[in-house]
């Protein structure tokens, strides 16, 4: 695990949630992922981008808050309910 702290938090939100990082990431090795936008500093972000089957996909991004609170319209509520993001919640 790395000492970043944004990755010390992705990885704590993954146990809260009852999750296993290594688990995860047996499921879906870096070959399966669908394309990777690393990190760069016009972005302020990176994105990975993970199929999900059915055509469908998971979109993965971490990054600077303004940045990626900008391309955000929902947050995952503690009910673990998608809820529309408001000005307030920016």
């Amino acid at each position: 695990r790395s000492s970043d702290l944004t990755e010390c938090a992705l990885l704590q939100f993954c146990d809260s949630l009852g999750e296993s990082y290594e688990e995860i990431r047996e499921k879906n090795p870096e070959r399966s992922f669908t394309k990777v936008f690393t990190f760069n500093s016009i972005r302020k972000s990176m994105t990975t981008v993970v199929p999900l089957g059915n055509g469908k996909h998971r979109v993965f991004t971490k990054g600077a808050s303004e940045i990626i609170l900008a391309k955000c319209s929902y947050l995952l509520g503690s009910d673990g309910e998608l809820h529309p993001l408001s000005p307030f919640d920016r």
